[in-house]
């Protein structure tokens, strides 16, 4: 079939289209009703979705010289283990030093995302739209998206099981729970993967309460902190083991129980939050696939064994040196201008690496309790013209910091940078430099890549009896990296912070 055919089928094809959309219409004259109106349709389907990657755009990638299934090296982790005290007497020998070493590896994996353009579609849209070059760019920008939530949090090792059956409170307002019935309750614990692409840890054990008094009675539980967790999945029942998932937290203290449920329920409206396990599913592990790279959380929150991160706890291995803690639900307590959680953290980084941090990672909800609470209690001041007339009527509403400064290290600066991909409740530290002397640390953190985005074209193929069997072009993005954190000690995580602020 030549060409000419092809645009002819093309265009009798357009006219059937038209014919679908302008109906037959009988008027008497001529009306805005009957019709005769151009069809203004603008070149190119919109792209109505935002493309930010921030934490993967502020990564340097670092090409691998050598092909290898993972990126690896030796880390002197302290050259003088056993304290040894230099005071000697005249003539003596001074004590030989003891040096702790550890074996690291960073497993290279693939990223890829595909996608599919039926010939056809290409064809429809000549004229109006490139399909085909559209969609492959649109499915660069979908890896990028998600390469930045596993540059974050990809976790191929489990999460600790939590710890304890979860405290079970119980209130006699606000709910429907009968007088005197017996409530359980468990929970499970999502890291940053699984809160993006689903999984939570094995499941706790059950915890319960006896309800109070009347027919308004409600139930609360409040749980262990999992290191390295962002939410918690909550599940209860009236049967010990057979509960039913009621909503997730950012927080390891769980949603208002109102009505013991006999199903699972909605997921809660947490942004972005993946599905949930059931309550008979979480007894086997679902927060690590072996097939991601480890991103910025896990490397600090596991622990390091054999050069590989295992679950934090684990025997023999050993922990990051990363600082956690966990508020409970507690909101940021601003004092003098500063958060009082953020500084402890700090001191302690500076106590004991001697670093600062440069960068802190925050949902857009800390990104504003940090800066209503540092201003309220004197970390800011608005400066108003007095000799201006018409700027003082110019004044614009509302503020905000984007640096914070260590009070541990003389005024060091932080940048703040609000992250789409950190979940309510969690505020991440990171140190970018490491000052240390012979270090041969260029970057504290980067990409090592052994191969860059590469969009693949599959050979096609004829499917008989399927919609989108025939000709086409089946192709996806991939890439084979690996997330490199040399010093996760000089990084913070501030988990479970409650909205809003206290002074």
């Amino acid at each position: 079939m030549s060409f000419a055919n092809i645009d002819l089928i093309t265009r009798q094809t357009m006219d059937e289209v038209k014919s679908a959309i302008f109906k037959s219409v009988t008027t008497t004259g001529i009306t805005v009703g009957s019709g005769l109106q151009g069809y203004f349709l603008e070149d190119g389907a919109k792209l109505l979705r935002p493309v930010l990657s921030p934490w993967r755009n502020r990564l340097p990638r670092v090409k691998a010289p050598v092909g290898s299934l993972a990126a690896n090296w030796r880390a002197i982790v302290d050259i003088n283990a056993a304290n040894a005290d230099p005071s000697v007497g005249f003539g003596y020998p001074g004590p030989v030093l003891e040096t702790t070493t550890e074996n690291v590896s960073a497993p290279f994996q693939v990223l890829a995302e595909g996608n599919q353009v039926l010939m056809d579609a290409q064809i429809l849209a000549q004229n109006w739209d490139d399909v085909r070059a559209d969609t492959g760019t649109n499915t660069l920008y979908s890896l990028m998206i998600d390469e930045d939530k596993k540059l974050l949090g990809g976790q191929a090792f489990a999460l600790q099981t939590p710890a304890a059956a979860p405290t079970v409170a119980t209130a006699t307002t606000g709910g429907s729970i009968p007088a005197s019935t017996a409530v359980y309750m468990g929970y499970v614990a999502r890291g940053l993967n699984g809160y993006w692409f689903g999984g939570s840890s094995i499941r706790s054990a059950n915890g319960t309460v006896t309800s109070g008094v009347g027919t308004t009675n409600t139930v609360t539980g409040t749980g262990t902190p999992v290191q390295g967790a962002v939410a918690y999945d909550w599940y209860a029942g009236s049967v010990s083991g057979t509960l039913y998932y009621f909503g997730t937290s950012a927080t390891p203290v769980s949603p208002v129980l109102k009505a013991i449920p006999t199903v699972d329920g909605a997921l809660s409206p947490l942004p972005g939050l993946a599905p949930f396990v059931t309550w008979a599913s979480s007894s086997a592990d679902s927060s690590a696939n072996a097939n991601s790279i480890n991103g910025l959380l896990p490397t600090m929150a596991g622990d390091y064994l054999n050069g590989g991160l295992v679950a934090h706890g684990t025997s023999g291995a050993t922990p990051s040196g990363a600082y956690f803690t966990d508020l409970g639900g507690a909101q940021l307590t601003a004092v003098g201008g500063t958060m009082q959680e953020i500084d402890a953290a700090l001191i302690n980084i500076w106590n004991n690496f001697n670093v600062s941090p440069t960068l802190m990672l925050v949902n857009a909800q800390q990104f504003k309790d940090i800066a209503n609470g540092a201003f309220a209690t004197g970390g800011g001041r608005a400066i108003i013209p007095s000799d201006n007339p018409q700027g003082r009527q110019g004044l614009t509403a509302g503020y905000t910091f984007d640096t914070y400064i260590n009070p541990a290290v003389g005024g060091q600066r932080i940048e703040i940078m609000s992250e789409p991909h950190m979940p309510p409740g969690t505020i991440i530290g990171v140190s970018e430099v490491l000052p240390y002397p012979n270090s041969r640390v260029a970057q504290v953190m980067d990409v090592c890549t052994e191969l860059e985005y590469m969009q693949y074209e599959y050979g096609p193929s004829r499917v008989p009896g399927s919609s989108v069997g025939g000709p086409r072009w089946d192709f996806e993005v991939r890439a084979i990296e690996a997330f490199r954190n040399y010093f996760p000690a000089g990084c913070f995580a501030i988990t479970g912070i409650g909205s809003g602020y206290q002074v």
